[in-house]
């Protein structure tokens, strides 16, 4: 659905481009920014993202948005000192008022455009910020961008988000073609939280989780005083000499004439009074200037006044021509009146005046601010009207009403500031969610495997069948008379099978359980290997095996073999009543009480089928699993949304904790020359040759302060890789060439090198453990879901 959803966004660019290029030639629109949007952005904003620090990427569509974002972004400045925030715009106009309000580097480190929508732009514009989070103000959704953050690790936040009535009703037209993958592509978000119960119900109609909404308010009334600039310094003085002084704010094509029309009943009263008309958009500042003409009214525009001299008095009509400037004039208004209301645009924001104590009037189409609308109506702080000559009307009644003028302005003040707050609420949630993050780089693919995709189909079939076989006894599976207790995952290395088995053979020891762990070893090592603790001829064997012999410093049997049922015959003669079997999932040749599948959330399903992914099934078959575990993240809604596709089984978390740096290898003297512009702190080259390489430096990236130095490169190798002399020789090159100091490698990695260490530069093995979030309540659920199976009590 992703394929054919990009596939026809490119079609329809392509078949517009012809516009799309007449547009910029004659108004200058749309192509404006097209390198950004590509994923083309300037070294500048790449050197935001470098140093170290989290980076925080909000993203505003246009002048509204960015208005929105404004306080937010100042208390994630004032909150996250160290962090570095960036912020993207889709309009040309959002992008204008971004670089006024939002410049660097005091408020925001890089304004750029918002990548278009297909794969290539989107992962260039995260290869070039890097972000930790990323806050989508408002409800802005693109499938391709939400899908690589999901793959990233980086979570998505929407704020302020609002589901429109009209919105909310093309999608229910549509639901029965779309409505599965909106539901998936929502479950690739982190959070919403929107603006209202309304605007909640919606989206959770559209496919949200319930768990993953919130309201938490609406941005906008958390607006802030704006700041005073020359135009509003130089109608203050106006304001005095010309009385009363009208704003129409946000108007839309179509709105004009009305505008023009109810002025003109009001300078028939009032001769000296002054219109200042604000056009929504830039590309109707000139229409609304011929306009303004062709009634016969005197205009001037903003961009062509003096501000160093009076107003002419023959003007009655300023057209404000700029952007950013209008909520700062809404303060010297007598009456107001806000666009793209009286035609169906939808509405504009009444809070701009209302924060200035002045009386809200709109038309009747508000749909994108309804609740917002109805509350104002509701508390008598607002004005509706239908047409010009009413708009006339309303606002002469309040011209020669002071006191019931200045009393409605006074209600809509106070509601703005009863309704304010939300900018803190969402900014809570926002720290939550920024603490959980995990980023790391996409997993790319070679050209080989590429080519091997077609192959894909076939590999994932034979295992189909296979498991089909079994399951109807076709295959024969063996039982063991213990109970056996299987860990694997969908995937080809790289989730923690091991350290999991570590730490689940110890809460069994722990219990007095008589436990054993069955391996089968890796490309045929250890095959036909007994029981036992080490042996002269263990370090030959594989590496995972040995790994759990150090860890349980022998004090579980382990044994090896590709036939586990026969491997584990000398171990049930000698008591043994648990099984713990290594990377079972796939391994159907013997029965199994617990199936426990490892997901890793960095790369959940491996990018696709062996031989071109790492996917060793279709997903289908995660329906046997018993309990799934998803490691290295403390939360991820949208995974456990793709993973409740094919199965019901219990979900938990583990993370991958910092357990010891241990030396291998300290040349003499080695660790005394450390280069002085890193403060004496050693500077690592990390490499490794596991099933998920990028997990693993990005674990290293998090734990700086445990290794207390820095990551300066980093290079991968095949899983379970045994390195030859020459590896190391190579390591330690590319190691001295980007300035490293040290070496750092896996523990399994550690077991895989070449003897005698002849390594140059201090090499040092990375010790972690794989801890479940709650411990116990994933102990007891396997004992639980085992006694089921057993028929025994737990």
């Amino acid at each position: 659905m992703y394929f054919l959803y990009t596939l026809l966004t490119v079609i329809g660019a392509v078949i517009l481009l012809p516009w799309f290029a007449l547009v910029r030639l004659w108004r200058g629109k749309y192509l404006q920014g097209l390198g950004e949007k590509l994923g083309l952005y300037p070294a500048s904003l790449r050197a935001s993202a470098t140093g170290g620090e989290a980076v925080v990427w909000i993203h505003a569509v246009s002048v509204g948005e960015a208005l929105a974002a404004l306080p937010l972004g100042r208390l994630l400045r004032e909150r996250f000192p160290g962090h570095r925030v960036v912020l993207s715009t889709t309009t040309p106009a959002g992008q204008a008022l971004a670089r006024e309000r939002f410049a660097p580097p005091f408020l925001a480190d890089g304004i750029f455009y918002f990548p278009l929508d297909w794969p290539l732009p989107v992962r260039r514009a995260f290869r070039a910020v890097r972000p930790a989070l990323v806050v989508m103000v408002e409800t802005e959704i693109w499938p391709n961008f939400l899908r690589h953050a999901r793959r990233c690790g980086v979570p998505v936040v929407f704020v302020n988000g609002r589901i429109s009535e009209r919105s909310f009703a093309r999608f229910q037209r549509w639901r029965w073609l779309a409505g599965g993958f909106f539901r998936r592509v929502l479950g690739d978000a982190r959070l919403f939280l929107m603006q209202s119960g309304a605007d909640a119900e919606r989206l959770q109609e559209l496919g949200a989780s319930p768990s993953e909404v919130e309201v938490t308010g609406n941005l906008k009334y958390d607006i802030t005083p704006p700041a005073p600039g020359p135009l509003a310094d130089w109608l203050a003085a106006e304001a005095g000499r010309r009385t009363p002084v009208v704003v129409a704010g946000s108007v839309l094509a179509g709105e004009e004439e009305a505008v023009l029309e109810a002025f003109a009943a009001v300078r028939a009263r009032y001769p000296a009074a002054l219109l200042i008309l604000a056009p929504r958009k830039p590309d109707r500042f000139a229409a609304a200037a011929e306009i303004v003409s062709r009634r016969g009214h005197r205009c001037l525009r903003r961009t062509a006044a003096n501000l160093s001299m009076a107003l002419p008095p023959d003007i009655e009509i300023l057209l404000l021509d700029t952007v950013g400037e209008l909520a700062c004039l809404y303060q010297f208004a007598s009456v107001t009146f806000v666009g793209g209301s009286l035609i169906p645009g939808g509405g504009h924001n009444i809070l701009e005046p209302a924060a200035c104590g002045r009386v809200p009037v709109f038309g009747p189409h508000m749909e994108n601010f309804r609740e917002m609308a109805a509350e104002f109506c509701a508390e008598n702080a607002a004005h509706v009207v239908r047409s010009g000559g009413e708009l006339g009307r309303v606002w002469l009644e309040l011209l020669e009403d002071e006191p019931h003028r200045t009393a409605l302005g006074q209600a809509a003040r106070r509601l703005v500031e009863r309704n304010q707050g939300a900018t803190e609420r969402t900014l809570d949630r926002l720290a939550a969610v920024l603490q959980e993050s995990q980023p790391h780089p996409e997993r790319a693919r070679s050209l080989l495997r590429e080519a091997l995709f077609p192959l894909a189909p076939i590999y994932g079939l034979a295992g189909w069948l296979r498991a089909k076989a079994y399951r109807r006894g076709m295959l024969r599976s063996h039982r063991l008379p213990a109970t056996v207790i299987s860990v694997g995952n969908l995937t080809v290395g790289g989730t923690g099978k091991t350290p999991f088995v570590g730490w689940l053979a110890e809460c069994l020891l722990r219990d007095g359980k008589s436990a054993a762990i069955l391996s089968r070893g890796y490309r045929g090592l250890g095959r036909g290997s007994g029981p036992g603790n080490a042996s002269p001829g263990f370090a030959a064997q594989a590496d995972e095996p040995q790994l759990l012999q150090a860890r349980l410093s022998g004090r579980v049997p382990i044994a090896q073999g590709r036939d586990r049922y026969r491997a584990a015959q000398p171990l049930l003669a000698r008591g043994v009543e648990w099984f713990v079997m290594d990377d079972g999932f796939q391994h159907l040749q013997l029965e199994r009480d617990v199936n426990i599948v490892l997901i890793d959330a960095t790369d959940p399903f491996g990018g696709g089928l062996l031989p071109a992914g790492r996917a060793r099934e279709f997903r289908s078959a995660l329906g046997r699993a018993d309990l799934m575990v998803i490691t290295r993240a403390v939360r991820t809604p949208g995974l456990e949304a793709a993973l409740r596709r094919y199965s019901t089984a219990p979900i938990y978390y583990a993370r991958t904790v910092w357990d010891e740096l241990m030396p291998i290898s300290i040349p003499s003297g080695a660790m005394d020359t450390q280069d002085k512009s890193s403060n004496g702190q050693p500077r690592y080259f990390a490499f490794c040759g596991i099933g998920n390489p990028d997990a693993f430096f990005s674990d290293l990236r998090r734990w700086s302060g445990q290794l207390r130095g820095t990551v300066v490169g980093e290079k991968s190798f095949p899983d379970h890789y045994r390195y030859s002399a020459d590896d190391l020789s190579a390591v330690e090159r590319a190691a001295r060439e980007m300035g490293g100091t040290a070496l750092v490698c896996t523990e399994k990695d550690a077991r895989n090198l070449p003897l005698p260490l002849a390594a140059g530069l201090p090499l040092f093995a990375c010790r972690i453990r794989l801890v479940p979030a709650d411990q116990e309540a994933v102990y007891r659920a396997i004992l639980q879901i085992a006694a089921q199976r057993r028929g025994a009590a737990v």
